[in-house]
């Protein structure tokens, strides 16, 4: 187990109208550049260092953003990244 690696994941949420769910998810995914993208579970950002997972929820009005990376400063970094965009885009009519 010693030798496995750690990753470091951060969980974010943020109120969002359900109305304005696929709205948001369609601008984040006509706005990716240079990664992999995988919409198995919501929209996978995946970079080269680690991943952003971008989801609506299905049960409550809000919207999650979930990175992950060995770095830690990474994951963070990203999820405040993706969490901001979402927060300018939601904030917009």
């Amino acid at each position: 187990v010693s030798k496995l690696p750690v990753y470091h994941t951060v969980k974010e949420k943020l109120e969002c109208p359900n109305d304005r769910k696929a709205e948001l998810m369609r601008f984040f995914r006509s706005n990716v550049e240079d990664a992999t993208v995988d919409e198995t579970d919501g929209l996978k950002i995946i970079f080269k260092n680690g991943w952003v997972l971008l989801r609506p929820s299905g049960t409550e009005a809000l919207f999650r953003v979930y990175s992950e990376s060995k770095d830690e400063a990474v994951a963070k970094s990203k999820a405040d990244e993706y969490l901001k965009l979402a927060k300018e885009f939601l904030s917009k009519p």
